[in-house]
Order: structure tokens, then sequence, then C-alpha cells
């Protein structure tokens, strides 16, 4: 998928930060997270935000959140969702 969002001599793409899973390159969506966090604000900035729905699953529901929800969604410990109860 990233691959299809590269550089060209005619387009400007996208970087996508990525970390090795088992020894194979993923592209984990808290990563994107990080990086539009990191970026926000900024000229070089790659995305835009447009939406986040943030889930509870403990109550099975999800509701609209806002961008600093969003942005902070990134640093929540890796099994935060199994610990909310």
């Amino acid at each position: 998928m990233a691959k299809s969002y590269e550089s060209s001599s005619e387009l400007n793409g996208l970087t996508f930060p990525s970390a090795s899973v088992m020894g194979r390159a993923v592209i984990a969506p808290n990563l994107l997270a990080q990086s539009f966090d990191e970026s926000f604000g900024q000229k070089n900035a790659q995305f835009d935000f447009v939406l986040f729905y943030d889930a509870n699953e403990y109550e099975q529901e999800s509701q609209k959140a806002s961008i600093d929800e969003f942005r902070e969604s990134w640093k929540r410990p890796k099994w935060h969702i199994l610990l909310n109860n």
C-alpha cells in the first residue's frame, strides 16, 4: 500500500513511518497518529485531520472525538483497551 503513495518525478508523495514486527515492515496506526501529532501545524505536515471516532471497548461504544484527543491517542499504553474496565 505504501508504495502507491511514494513520490515520483511528477507528484509529491507521502512518507509513512514503519516498524518491524516479526521481521516484516508494517505501518502501524499508532505510528501514523504519532507522525500526524509531531508535524501538526507545521508547513511540512503530510496529513490533514478529518475525523476521529474513539472507542471504549468495555462499554462497546464509540464517539466522535476532537483533534486534541486524536493527537494524544498514540501515547496510550499498548493494551489500554483491556485496562479500561
